[in-house]
């Protein structure tokens, strides 16, 4: 433990209306991670989620204070988990639990399904007894899709597909590293490219020059308004500009599907380049 913490916790208790409960308040409310509190109650009341937890809730499902956890929970496989937590005073660590049709997600798999690695803290009360839990919630999708549990559930999705597909782990913004051979027709692009910052966007155009065949197609879907983590739209310009010579924009529309709560949202839209030299 953090030699400050005791510290900041004995300023909390002489002077539980100070400015540092503020401040800390509001660094809680800042954090982009989602949390929530509960008790440690058998129902499992719901304290405080932060804007990021709430965040990734439609508005009519926001919970009230004190109410159960079993009435929020998509999943309730975690009560008695978090139950044992209460009682045991052990943390717990959850990995790759799957969640559907979470509000805000900007990547996702089929059928709106977003990955979640979940740490569970029980939080001593002044009887030194369980009275609280923090839950933690880290989005995993992207590791789901692009990192070391790609094989695993790419994989399964590929066999039950029938398809044989050679995955392939690496940086977007260094495609030369993966060994690639040139002459790639099709690029597809669903949520990758408008992540990154402008300097990597660059990198990606680079990377796609050297793996495209001659009359190439990229297509690709981008949020067309700013939705953290995506803080810079996409746009004909900026995908032109960045592409440069040799390449033409054939097309672009808005996403007219059902898509994901983030692609509405963010105005999602859909834009095709052919490379013409």
């Amino acid at each position: 433990m953090s030699e400050s913490l005791p510290a900041l916790a004995a300023v909390l208790r002489a002077a539980p209306g100070s400015d540092a409960l503020v401040i800390l308040g509001r660094l809680l409310d800042s954090l982009p991670i989602p949390f929530l509190v509960t008790d440690c109650s058998l129902e499992l009341r719901f304290v405080y989620g932060n804007p990021a937890w709430r965040a990734g809730m439609a508005q009519e499902q926001v919970p009230t204070a004190g109410q159960a956890l079993e009435e929020i929970l998509e999943s309730l496989s975690l009560v008695p988990i978090l139950r044992h937590a209460c009682a045991s005073g052990a943390a717990a660590h959850l990995r790759n639990l799957e969640h559907v049709t979470l509000a805000g997600t900007p990547v996702s798999l089929p059928g709106d399904v977003t990955v979640w690695d979940w740490e569970v803290y029980p939080l001593t009360d002044a009887s030194d007894g369980q009275g609280h839990l923090l839950i933690v919630g880290m989005d995993a999708t992207g590791r789901t899709i692009h990192g070391p549990g790609l094989s695993r559930e790419a994989r399964r999705r590929a066999a039950k597909a029938g398809v044989r597909i050679d995955f392939r782990q690496g940086d977007v913004t260094h495609l030369e590293g993966l060994g690639l051979e040139p002459g790639y027709s099709l690029i597809f692009d669903f949520g990758c490219y408008h992540g990154l910052n402008g300097r990597q966007r660059d990198a990606y155009a680079r990377g796609v020059k050297t793996v495209a065949a001659e009359g190439a197609t990229v297509l690709l879907m981008g949020f067309g308004k700013a939705s953290p983590p995506v803080t810079t739209p996409v746009t004909e310009s900026d995908l032109t500009s960045r592409f440069g010579a040799g390449w033409t924009l054939a097309w672009s529309h808005p996403d007219t599907s059902e898509g994901t709560w983030a692609m509405k949202h963010a105005a999602a839209g859909w834009f095709c380049l052919v490379r013409r030299d």
